[in-house]
């Protein structure tokens, strides 16, 4: 799906929202120059906004049409990849970024994705990672396109967090992002236990 509307996504979401560079600041102060991967990197937008900072950054995605979109953006590293098997070698990466993308996974999926993140992370790495708040999953139609169904997973709060720290992540913050009754968003910022 993603690889249909690449383009019309890129033009509408070009523009990182204000808490999101909140965020992004924050975790590029962990994270220092890098290296970082941004799993689920889209479009290229958060890629562009490292990159542009001096952090060494790979992108990856599943999509090809989002990595097309991504490379006209950015000189970084791309890889095409699903999430759930990053293709990285174990302590390659000082931080790992994941803005609006593991929404798209079952929730069966989570701890095996979790896991692979902190396998690749250093110990002490940082992990961001941005998700919707509610209950349940399954296939919504797009509000731009009804013909275009995606799969959206929605954790509560406190749901999400027992996750990382299931995974051996150690949760640092936690940020509310509320865009409308429909769209709560939750920023968490984590680091890998060193003894996990």
């Amino acid at each position: 799906m993603y690889d249909r509307v690449a383009s019309d996504y890129a033009l509408r979401n070009r523009e990182m929202p204000g808490d999101v560079v909140v965020s992004a600041e924050q975790f590029a102060v962990l994270v220092g120059a890098g290296p970082v991967l941004d799993l689920g990197c889209g479009h290229g937008r958060d890629l562009a906004w490292f990159e542009q900072r001096g952090v060494a950054v790979i992108g990856a995605d599943l999509s090809a049409g989002m990595l097309g979109q991504a490379q006209g953006r950015v000189l970084s590293p791309l890889v095409q990849l699903d999430m759930r098997r990053p293709a990285f070698r174990s302590a390659a990466f000082r931080g790992v970024w994941s803005d609006a993308a593991i929404l798209h996974l079952p929730k069966e999926e989570l701890p095996r994705m979790l896991c692979e993140v902190s396998r690749v992370l250093r110990p002490g790495g940082v992990f961001f990672a941005a998700v919707q708040v509610g209950e349940g999953e399954g296939w919504e139609a797009w509000d731009c396109d009804p013909l275009t169904w995606r799969f959206f997973a929605r954790y509560s709060c406190a749901e999400f967090a027992t996750r990382l720290t299931d995974a051996g992540f150690l949760v640092q913050s936690q940020f509310d992002r509320r865009i409308s009754p429909r769209r709560h968003w939750v920023h968490y910022l984590a680091l890998r236990d060193t003894d996990s």
